[in-house]
């Protein structure tokens, strides 16, 4: 995937571009993490493993979406802040 972008800097072909080893690290990091997440939320429907560790579920499950948050609003901002520079 990949988007035009004035002003195009290391950044952006970190977050925008898998050409790279580490645009292909941060697209390899987002798909163990959106792994994760759903082995995650498979763990906590089983109920004897979510009255063990619903809570450490719980936690890692807002963890991650924190992480997904944070990836999102860098796709958004990086562009904006090179456009600028």
């Amino acid at each position: 995937m990949k988007y035009e972008v004035k002003n195009s800097g290391k950044d952006d072909i970190i977050i925008f571009e898998a050409d790279t080893p580490a645009g292909k690290a941060f697209d390899l990091a987002l798909i163990f993490f959106i792994l994760l997440s759903v082995v995650l939320v498979m763990l906590d429907s089983i109920p004897g493993i979510h009255d063990h560790m619903g809570v450490w579920l719980l936690g890692g499950e807002w963890l991650i979406t924190v992480l997904f948050t944070l990836e999102y609003l860098l796709r958004i901002l990086v562009p904006l802040l090179r456009q600028e520079a």
